[in-house]
């Protein structure tokens, strides 16, 4: 996992975490991508990438309940990349990185 800090207008960090390994194999565990905090921020976007830059999701007001891919698609195992855009204070702010899926 990665911690992500976001300052706001005030230099304040924002805590938010997200966990760089997805393994959608519908054991319970990480079967989705998870953003600790992202709750506290509903006014929130998170775009995913294949290694190519082609947009694979653009998902508004995420709150971890919901799988990226739409329809619950079967990505394949790899690397994804994402923008995560958050609304603090009426000032959007980005964070990017990036994320492994792994079914084994």
């Amino acid at each position: 996992s990665v911690t992500v800090r976001i300052a706001n207008d005030e230099g304040a960090a924002l805590p938010v975490r997200l966990y760089k390994a997805v393994s959608p194999n519908g054991d319970g565990i990480n079967d989705f991508l998870m953003i600790e905090g992202v709750r506290d921020y509903p006014e929130n976007k998170v775009t995913i990438f294949d290694k190519s830059g082609k947009v694979m999701a653009e998902i508004e007001e995420y709150d971890n309940r919901n799988n990226v891919f739409p329809g619950g698609r079967t990505v394949r195992d790899g690397t994804y990349y994402y923008y995560l855009d958050i609304k603090d204070g009426g000032t959007w702010k980005r964070e990017k990185g990036f994320f492994v899926v792994r079914r084994h």
